[in-house]
């Protein structure tokens, strides 16, 4: 079958199939217009008003920030604990976490604030600012998401930001099948690709979850769900403060599709936390989810300020506290062996402003901007290293650097050392 046959029975296929109400040009231009706006305020952060006091024209400063870990990031044997260089610290108790928020919070937004902490920073509601945030994160997801090939033996495989590095996508492919997500995010469709295109199977979730992005390891005949859970309801008996259940919860379900036909859950693990991103290496999943603090939580009720690893709080000393002046939201990393699907291996949070993750073939790279407002204030960044082996997360150094960067690709690790391009005012450094 060639190109033009494939392309007319496609739109034979589906040209009466009705438009999903979230794919309408409505939907879609709402969305969009929730994304430029998250954009703007972004950008309003960077934009800052600086003297120009007679400069002709901005100039490119190179400047040699960090090198390897015994650079700016400092072992944590060579600095005190609580430093901004040096060793993540944790807390020793969920009451010195607490006291952290309680503090942070009065700070922030005043007493009398009816709102989730850390949400967007705006009043309101708690029922209209997850709503807010909910659709502006699943908005970001949606058009972050896409089909990216890159070569990988007889088969396309999805590009992926580091080699070495996995990461999901919404269509995978073991040489012969094709694992497609369909009907908005609630189903995947299993497509054998052998005489023609023939779906043979089709995976579904429950009701109010929906598939984020999956992996396909064809060595192992596992497909690996990422999916999000929506928690509309507070449960029966439960003193946790509502806000906390309406935010979501995010599971990696494995599935054995040694028998296509036939799929088997294997095992499912779950995290406080709206999906954040995920990557696979070493036979592990390593996920990611970010998770806000409810806007005065009950001390004596650590459920309502601290991140569920299945079912559990997680324990204080796997949470690091802030390194910059304030904190909101935690960003949960957990890991979970693909041989043992059922179980958490290891889960760290790093408690900070929701950052943003760099993955390379050994560590995973936290960093988050403190953005300087104030005229003659610096933006300045946090970067939080966490060592990753066979599924074992260490943190080992923290350090800051001037200015922010400017997207993902903005970091890099190669051969122990880290690579960073800064914008610092109207210059960039290396």
């Amino acid at each position: 079958m060639n190109d033009k046959d494939m392309m007319n029975r496609l739109k034979d296929e589906f040209e009466n199939c009705p438009v999903p109400e979230s794919l309408t040009p409505e939907a879609i231009e709402a969305k969009l217009k929730l994304v430029e706006e998250q954009k703007k305020q972004k950008k309003i952060k960077r934009n800052r008003i600086y003297r120009i006091g007679g400069l002709a024209a901005a100039c490119v400063a190179v400047v040699v920030l960090g090198v390897n870990t015994s650079g700016i990031l400092k072992r944590n044997s060579e600095q005190e604990v609580g430093g901004t260089t040096g060793e993540m610290r944790t807390a020793e108790s969920y009451d010195e976490l607490y006291a952290y928020i309680e503090e942070a919070q009065e700070g922030m937004y005043g007493s009398d604030t009816p709102a989730l902490f850390g949400l967007f920073g705006r009043g309101g509601t708690e029922e209209a600012a997850v709503e807010e945030a909910a659709t502006m994160d699943m908005a970001a997801g949606a058009m972050d998401r896409g089909m990216a090939t890159g070569a990988g033996g007889d088969y396309s495989t999805t590009n992926v930001r580091q080699e070495g590095v996995d990461e999901a996508d919404i269509v995978k492919t073991d040489g012969r099948y094709l694992y497609v997500l369909k009907d908005n995010g609630i189903s995947i469709a299993i497509v054998d690709t052998q005489d023609g295109m023939k779906e043979v199977q089709e995976i579904s979730i429950e009701e109010n979850n929906w598939i984020e992005e999956f992996y396909m390891i064809p060595d192992e005949q596992k497909l690996i769900i990422v999916n999000s859970k929506y928690m509309p309801e507070t449960p029966d008996g439960s003193n946790v403060p509502k806000a906390l259940w309406y935010t979501n919860m995010t599971e990696v379900l494995t599935y054995d599709v040694s028998d296509v036909n036939n799929p088997q859950l294997e095992g499912k693990v779950s995290q406080s936390g709206a999906y954040s991103s995920s990557r696979f290496a070493d036979g592990h999943v390593y996920l990611f989810s970010n998770f806000y603090v409810a806007y005065e939580a009950d001390k004596n009720t650590p459920e309502a300020y601290v991140p569920f690893i299945n079912d559990e709080v997680m324990a204080i000393g796997d949470i690091y506290m802030p390194s910059l002046a304030q904190a909101s939201a935690y960003t949960i990393v957990t890991s979970v062996d693909i041989k043992q699907p059922d179980k958490i291996k290891d889960s760290k949070a790093i408690f900070g402003e929701n950052g943003e993750v760099y993955v390379s073939n050994e560590n995973i790279y936290y960093y988050e901007t403190a953005w300087g407002y104030e005229m003659g204030s610096e933006d300045t960044t946090c970067i939080r290293k966490i060592s990753y082996d066979n599924g074992k997360l260490e943190a080992t150094a923290q350090g800051n650097i001037p200015g922010y960067l400017n997207d993902s690709f903005s970091i890099d690790e190669y051969e122990g050392y880290l690579r960073i391009v800064a914008t610092v005012g109207e210059t960039n450094s290396v």
